[in-house]
C-alpha cells in the first residue's frame, strides 16, 4: 500500500479529526441517525473513534469542510444545552 501524497487540494481526499468534546452520543444520534444524515448531506465519510473521542472525517476537501462545520454545530448546540438557557434571555422584537 502506497502512502498518499502530501499535497492537498488537488481533487484528492482530505482527512480531518474533530474532537467530540463529550458530545459523542449527540454526534452519532439515536441509532446512528445524526451521523448518517451528516454523511449524506456532506458527502464525506464519518467515523467516531469511541476510544479517542475523535470524529474522523474523510472525503473531498469541500465535503470534509461541510462535515466539519456540521459536527461543530452539533457540538456547540450540545454544550449550550448542557449549560442551560443564557442569562437574561433575549426578548422578542415588537
Amino acid at each position: 500500500a502506497r502512502a498518499s501524497g502530501g499535497r492537498d487540494g488537488e481533487g484528492g481526499s482530505s482527512e480531518v479529526k474533530v474532537p467530540a468534546r463529550g458530545m459523542a452520543g449527540l454526534l452519532i444520534g439515536r441509532g446512528g441517525e445524526n451521523i448518517k444524515r451528516m454523511e449524506h448531506e456532506s458527502g464525506a465519510k464519518m467515523n467516531l473513534d469511541s476510544d479517542t473521542q475523535l470524529m474522523h472525517i474523510v472525503g473531498g476537501p469541500a465535503a470534509v469542510a461541510h462535515a466539519v462545520s456540521m459536527c461543530e454545530e452539533v457540538i456547540e448546540r450540545g454544550i449550550n444545552k448542557d449549560r442551560g438557557p443564557p442569562a437574561g434571555g433575549g426578548g422578542g422584537g415588537g
